[in-house]
Formats: structure tokens, sequence, C-alpha cells
């Protein structure tokens, strides 16, 4: 797929401060989670030969202890590696490598999730070096360690597509039943690229009752599913891109499809006529808003009154970050983006975290100035272009560099996943160790969010 890049949702040019000012409130490094609100994360090296590794996902297990999934990216492989890790962070209390061969794209997309009896699902994509097929393979892990799960799928893994020339798993929700919905895009013959999504069993079995989905609409040419999410009434929330005719580039869409895999008719019922709305029909809407691209990534939420809101980030292009929210009938109600100048800007997957207020942290990796940085930033609860960051959420959140021996900063960072906790917020992404082949580690990074104001160094000068 082709992309173009254009303005995003009410585009404004607000470049990100990098300022290291003290501050008071939320968003200052937790400086009793490591040195300075950070952890490293080096694996055992796999063959004897060490490995780079990307921090993709956390989670909190309900022991307290933390969960955390990562590329592991070797000369000649990629793999997936779990790790678990002490509360805080310090100890690494086990490891495990997949066997599978994993291809994740570039930029990591969300194909992760923990149901309900704390089993691990990790998606990624495997490409046949005989046929160049590249096609979704799902793994499930188990604990204590979350060593590879044999009673799943074949072999330890499920593979949906049996022949399709080309499939990709773009995104993935686990449901806490223990099945699972897993979208992306496809080439089906006789229509092209179309998003799908499908429904596994909790065996990791194709659920032939669901759907399966494929996103369709009139006078569309390609479509691509990037998010998914479960909403409070088992509904599920889709976002992703649409190529229509006679329109440069891609655009963004949102669906809303029930709990069986039907696109669900009161979304946009009687059309989504607004502004930002170029078609729509019962259970989607297609916005005039072109996407970044290759492969953009978003994110979605349910606030506790009903309104979906929606993240937009860049893949692996540089550009701005776009943040819409919808009211639960479709029409949009309300949204900002913010880009970071020229030749700047944001880049790769991040997420979107919805808080009880209904205020919005977005968590996200951008470059400025040859620097790579992971950023967290939070929303008013309705933000306009001008009133559009929560002035409670320090400055020093928005430019996460982790500290090196002799007093440096790290050049190169991510935040790709972020995890919203009771009393802090930590973001799992990668830092550059040294200027050696084999020089990336995993990061976890926390700071404050809802507890007492406190005056903290920002954890950022040598």
């Amino acid at each position: 797929m082709r992309h173009c890049l254009s303005t995003l949702l009410l585009l404004s040019v607000l470049g990100t401060s990098s300022s290291t000012t003290q501050a008071i409130g939320d968003g200052e490094a937790d400086l009793a989670f490591g040195s300075n609100g950070f952890r490293l994360i080096d694996t055992p090296p796999i063959g004897d030969i060490p490995t780079n590794e990307r921090g993709l996902f956390a989670h909190r297990l309900s022991d307290g202890r933390l969960l955390v999934v990562m590329q592991g990216q070797q000369p000649t492989a990629q793999r997936a590696i779990t790790a678990v890790l002490s509360a805080d962070g310090v100890n690494l209390l086990s490891s495990a490598e997949f066997p599978q061969n994993f291809n994740f794209l570039d930029p990591p997309l969300r194909g992760f999730g923990v149901d309900g009896s704390q089993r691990l699902l990790i998606g990624g994509n495997e490409r046949d070096p005989m046929t160049n097929r590249v096609q979704p393979v799902i793994v499930r892990a188990l604990g204590p360690d979350y060593q590879p799960d044999p009673s799943f799928g074949v072999d330890g893994a499920s593979r949906p597509f049996g022949s399709t020339p080309y499939a990709v798993l773009l995104a993935m929700t686990a449901l806490a039943d223990g099945r699972s919905i897993v979208c992306g895009e496809a080439n089906f013959a006789g229509l092209g690229f179309r998003g799908y999504c499908l429904r596994l069993d909790a065996a990791g079995v194709f659920d032939a009752s669901f759907g399966p989905l494929i996103f369709n609409p009139p006078n569309v040419n390609l479509t691509s599913i990037s998010a998914v999410r479960e909403d409070s009434s088992g509904r599920l929330l889709l976002a992703g891109e649409a190529g229509v005719a006679g329109i440069p580039g891609t655009l963004t869409f949102s669906a809303r499809m029930t709990a069986d895999g039907l696109l669900d008719i009161d979304y946009c019922a009687s059309d989504c006529d607004d502004e930002f709305d170029l078609q729509s029909g019962p259970g989607y809407r297609i916005n005039n808003q072109n996407t970044f691209g290759p492969f953009p990534c978003f994110d979605l939420r349910q606030r506790a009154d009903g309104v979906i809101v929606q993240g937009n980030f860049n893949g692996p292009s540089l550009g701005g970050l776009g943040y819409v929210s919808y009211l639960p009938s479709g029409q949009v109600a309300g949204g900002a983006s913010f880009n970071f100048g020229e030749f700047n800007g944001s880049l790769g997957c991040g997420s979107l975290l919805l808080e009880d207020d209904n205020r919005t942290v977005m968590a996200y990796t951008f470059r400025e100035a040859g620097v790579q940085a992971g950023g967290m930033r939070r929303f008013r609860p309705s933000p306009t272009l001008q009133a559009m960051f929560d002035p409670s959420f320090s400055e020093s959140a928005s430019n996460i560099r982790a500290p090196l021996k002799g007093g440096e900063l790290s050049a190169s960072n991510e935040c790709n996943f972020a995890l919203l906790e009771a009393d802090g917020i930590l973001c799992v992404g990668l830092t550059r160790v040294s200027d050696t082949p084999l020089n990336l580690d995993a990061m976890l990074y926390r700071v404050t969010n809802g507890a007492p104001p406190v005056v903290f160094g920002d954890g950022f000068e040598p």
C-alpha cells in the first residue's frame, strides 16, 4: 500500500518541548522505580549470541509481577521473548524464547493480549522463505514462566489463514473467556487488499460462527484494520485506513461490530453527516482526513459516558499525532492534533490511555533534531487547538531519554506501549546502550500519575 503525507484532523503546529523544568503534578519520573524511573532488560543470549531487545508490551499480573514481551533481534532472526520481572522491575525472574520465527512488522503493532485467566497471546507474521507468502501466526504462553503452550493451535501456534497469498496481523485483542479477535489486512481474490477480522476460540481454532468480517464498503478500493477493542457492551470497536477511488493516499475510518462479527447498524445508522464525514453507512464511517503511512497505527478506548476516543499514529513515517472522539452514534464529537515541526515528527505505534475522569494520555515515540525519544502527553477532557493539553501533567514526560553510564543520555529511545496503573504510567520501549551492533536493551520507564503532587527532579539531566 502506498500513502501520501497530508494533514491530520484539525492539524495545529505545536512543537514538542524538551524542557527539563521541574514541575508539580503527574508525569514526573517515579523515583521509586529504578534509577530515575528507568529499568533496562537484557535477556540471556540465544544460542550464545547476544540479542537486541525491543520492549513491545507490558502487563501487571495479579500477584504484582510484571510481564513483558520483547522482540529479540539477532543478525539472522527475529523471535518473541517473554520476561517476568519483580514488581519493581529490578529482578528478571524468568524469560522464555518462542521457537517460532516471528517477523513483526516495523513498527511493532498491536498483536498482544492477556485474557481473564492471565494467559498471554502474542500475534505476529511469518514469511515463508520458499514461497515468500506472509501469514499471521498467533501463539499462547502460560505462567508462571510464560513458556509457549503446546496445546494451543497446532504445536503451540495458530495459523488461521491457510491458502491466502498475503495476510498480515495488525491488531488483536484477547477476550476474557480465552477467545481472541484477530484483525489486519489480506489480499482476497477478486477484492484485492481488504481489512479482515476473525475470531479464534480458546484453543486457537478458527471460529466459523464469527463473520468473518471483510471490510468492503462501496466505492473503496482497499482497506486495512489496525486497531480493535472490546467495548463495555461486548461490541468491537475498529479503526484503520481506507483507499477511496479518486482520492490520493488513504483515509482514516472507524467502525463498530456486534459481538458476532457483524457491522453494528446502530453506529452511523442514518449516515454520520458532519464536517469530517466523507462516506458512512450503518456500522462504519470514512473520514475526509488522510493517514500517514505505510501501515499507520491506531488505538481506541471507550469512556464511561460512551464516547469513543481514537489515537492516530504514523507507523514508520514521521508526522503529526491525531486525536478524535466519536459519540456512541458515530458522529464526531471533537478532536485535535499536533506535530513537531519540519523534518521532525512522531513515528511508530503508541498507546492511548483513558483515565477515570475522561482525560486521555497519549504515549508515543518522536524524533527531533536527530534524537529519538519516547513521550507522553495528557489531553484535557475536551481538547481544542487553543487548550489541548492538561497543564497538571508534567512537561518532563514529553521527552523520555534513558540516562547512560558516564552521565550521558541515550540518543535512541522508544515508547511503544504504555500501561496505566493506579498510581503511575509504565512505558515499555528500548534504549540504545552503546554503538556496537547488538546494542539495544528493552526499557521500562515509569512516571507518577494520580498520586499527591510532589516536587521531584525530572530525572533527565545527567
